[in-house]
């Protein structure tokens, strides 16, 4: 069967445990055709980053997990979302061959905006709890869980009507990168690389590259939808006696940080006192991360690695 994709729920804010056997008493739920076709709406978000209201809602502490949010609604609406207004999370990953794999439990989530008098106090919004293969609804009601109450801080610059700002921007922090060694090693190449140049040591005869990426099941594969916002590659460089002489990044930002070059943010650290002395759409970082476009030369400005199950 074609696994389906999608992601609702506005981003954010339930608990796993929060939802079992929990549901208002006047929850309408509702036929599954309300969200048939929601694939083909417009995907406001697309990302594995973390933020500061996730949490673990959402899969939102496991890195190998995905989320997709579309909705049949304008998402850049400043006042009250109309009747009929619908949002859909899908979150979900990857296996090694790149099937697609849904949590155990809730990995369709909706928010439905009801009429006047359905929970008027709390903008109307219906949530519920999705089943993944036939679209039925599962559970619903006006307080699901922990839904209304995470949905609340969706107001300022963090969005409007119980709906997050979209598309989310993912601004990498320095301690980040600290734990990169434990990520997952998707390459190690050593000795002289005449495509590098004078980059990553690329001219040095004993030196060892080693790259890690954090979201192992990232896939830029799928459909043409290029990595997650999120996603987080950084290479290292040794001597021959394993001294660091190398460390650089690149972390996929989104939200229209740079759309002419993929939303990439490109960083650069002065190995000597662990500092980020460069950051941002860096011009000769893009100028060779640009060939990594399809052919065989890698996707979304990655080039190929052999560790990589969805780019090698």
């Amino acid at each position: 069967m074609k696994a389906r994709f999608a992601i609702g729920l506005a981003t954010l804010g339930l608990s796993a445990l929060l939802f079992a056997g929990c549901s208002d008493s006047g929850t309408t739920p509702q036929e599954h055709s309300e969200f048939e076709g929601y694939d083909a709406w417009n995907m406001v978000e697309y990302t594995n980053a973390p933020s500061a209201f996730l949490g673990p809602a959402h899969q939102g502490s496991n890195p190998e997990y995905t989320r997709r949010i579309f909705t049949n609604a304008d998402p850049l609406r400043v006042d009250e979302y109309p009747e009929g207004s619908i949002f859909v999370k899908e979150t979900f990953t990857h296996d090694g061959m790149g099937e697609f794999s849904w949590p155990d439990a809730m990995g369709l989530l909706a928010m439905v905006k009801r009429g006047s008098d359905y929970d008027a106090e709390d903008g109307n919004w219906e949530y519920a709890i999705v089943d993944e293969n036939n679209l039925d609804v599962l559970d619903s009601g006006a307080d699901l869980g922990s839904c209304k109450g995470c949905h609340t801080n969706a107001t300022g610059s963090h969005g409007q009507d119980y709906i997050f700002a979209h598309p989310y921007q993912y601004e990498a922090q320095v301690a980040d990168f600290d734990d990169f060694a434990n990520w997952h090693l998707i390459d190690t190449a050593q000795g002289m690389d005449p495509f590098l140049g004078d980059a990553h040591a690329g001219n040095d005869e004993n030196a060892v590259r080693r790259i890690y990426k954090k979201q192992l099941a990232a896939n830029p594969g799928q459909a043409g939808w290029g990595y997650p916002v999120g996603t987080t590659i950084l290479k290292t460089v040794h001597d021959d006696s394993e001294n660091l002489i190398g460390q650089t990044a690149m972390v996929k930002r989104g939200g229209g940080y740079d759309e002419a070059n993929g939303d990439w943010e490109y960083f650069m650290w002065d190995v000597g006192n662990g500092s980020i002395v460069a950051q941002g759409a860096l011009a000769g970082c893009i100028d060779c991360h640009g060939a990594a476009n399809g052919g065989g030369g890698g996707m979304d400005y990655v080039f190929p690695h052999s560790g990589d199950p969805f780019n090698n």
